[in-house]
């Protein structure tokens, strides 16, 4: 909807910056949540950031969506003034090119495979050459900011049998999805680009990317430039949001949501591990930012991650925005590589597809990027044949979240949990704030959670 004749600052803020860029027209919401403004003007759009963005870790994060080695997969953000981004009023905004939505209206037409290429495609980026890189450039950048200063293998299968999953009473429905024949066969090539993954033979964070075939445990904040992914921060913002909330949300409903949070084990260092379930009055301080000590969990494999998948951050560009091939000279972003055997290649409809808002990118565990799908599945919520459509793509294309000659719900049933209690506190918040009732939806994910029974790596 057009903005209306006062807007906010924020929003006054972004029609300013997006017509200085050339950009034409009136400026139009997109997004108006709590903590992040998006608005789009002409053929712009601009993003009032949270306002306790980590400035530095966000550069470092548009740098690496600048990269071109990452322009088949993330969009590039705009420069504003030879920056990445611009502070205004001790507030961080950015501007990108617009791209067209994935839309609501329309389920059956969703891009689930284009979506998990995407994301297998990212997970397999060797991120320490991008950081090598980039650093340079983000060491430059800090010393000014734009405006004011500022603040081989078996496929696994889709779902094990009922007595083998712990996570089978959370389940709203046991239909299976097929990913025979579609994990790559060994030596086969699915990095973004023809070089290795990071080895964990070496030094330093690299020294910590291992595989296992389940348990997530904690990542340093910094990974040689690269900032660890905020998935599992976003579950704890979500409970403080929740309590924050706890005399206007609905209490039965806060009660369930609080009782599967404590239901849950350590998902990062920092939280305390519960080996029997936790009383809702108690799972209420285990949100704090302090660690109150050690994950029980084994570290597994790390990649670059999105760390906040969900239709909404995906877009699809016009023609005329594709970013150009890369020439010969240039091999970091050349054309991807050969596709693995038994895989479908995107066609030029879904090759414009590419993900959007990068604040929670970072190294961090891929599964967590497939556990909001697998959490809406399990809830009954997401279809299960874009389920198996998005699962399969993502085996199809490498992806490296699900270990080989392992069953997928090993690895997503703990995260599957998480994002929906992350989604079910959301939802008991907002609609307190609001003043209204919980929706089907909401409802959907409170049950959801009601099912859940402790569980643990």
């Amino acid at each position: 909807m057009s903005l209306p004749p006062s807007p906010s600052e924020a929003l006054t803020t972004l029609a300013d910056i997006a017509h200085r860029l050339g950009a034409v027209g009136q400026p139009h919401l997109l997004s108006d949540r709590a903590d992040a403004v998006v608005g789009r003007i002409g053929d712009l759009v601009l993003k009032a950031h949270p306002v306790d963005t980590d400035t530095a870790a966000l550069r470092t994060r548009l740098h690496l969506a600048a990269n071109p080695l990452l322009h088949r997969i993330l969009l590039p953000p705009t420069p504003v003034d030879g920056d990445l981004l611009t502070i205004r009023a001790a507030r961080v905004y950015t501007a990108w090119p617009y791209g067209e939505p994935v839309d609501p209206d329309d389920p059956d037409a969703a891009p689930w495979a284009a979506a998990a290429t995407l994301l297998a495609r990212l997970h397999n980026c060797p991120w320490q050459p991008l950081v090598s890189a980039n650093e340079s450039v983000v060491s430059a950048s800090d010393r000014g900011v734009t405006g004011e200063p500022g603040p081989s293998a078996s496929p696994p299968t889709a779902r094990p049998s009922g007595s083998e999953s712990s996570g089978s009473d959370f389940r709203a429905s046991e239909s299976a999805a097929s990913a025979s024949d579609l994990r790559p066969s060994a030596g086969e090539s699915t990095a973004c680009a023809n070089e290795s993954r990071p080895s964990a033979s070496g030094s330093g964070a690299s020294a910590q990317v291992v595989d296992k075939a389940a348990g997530y445990a904690t990542v340093p904040a910094v990974h040689g430039g690269v900032p660890a992914s905020g998935a599992v921060d976003r579950i704890r913002r979500a409970l403080r949001r929740l309590r924050a909330a706890g005399g206007v949300a609905n209490p039965a409903a806060a009660e369930v949501v609080w009782r599967a949070f404590g239901g849950l084990p350590a998902l990062d260092h920092g939280d305390t591990p519960a080996s029997t379930p936790a009383s809702a009055a108690a799972s209420r301080h285990l949100v704090s930012d302090a660690d109150a000590g050690e994950s029980a969990a084994p570290v597994r494999r790390q990649t670059l991650i999105h760390g906040d998948f969900h239709l909404g951050q995906l877009v699809r560009l016009r023609g005329d925005t594709l970013p150009p091939r890369a020439d010969a000279t240039h091999p970091a972003s050349a054309a991807p590589p050969p596709l693995p055997t038994g895989a479908t290649p995107l066609d030029d409809h879904e090759s414009r597809w590419r993900l959007v808002d990068v604040d929670d990118m970072g190294i961090g565990d891929p599964v967590w990027d497939l556990a909001r799908p697998a959490g809406f599945f399990a809830a009954g919520i997401l279809d299960p044949a874009a389920w198996e459509r998005f699962l399969g793509a993502y085996i199809a294309a490498g992806g490296p979240a699900i270990a080989p000659h392992t069953d997928v719900w090993a690895a997503l049933d703990i995260p599957a949990r998480a994002l929906v209690v992350q989604s079910a506190a959301i939802a008991v918040a907002k609609s307190g704030e609001e003043g209204r009732e919980l929706d089907e939806l909401e409802v959907a994910l409170i049950d959801a959670c009601r099912r859940m029974p402790a569980a643990v790596w």
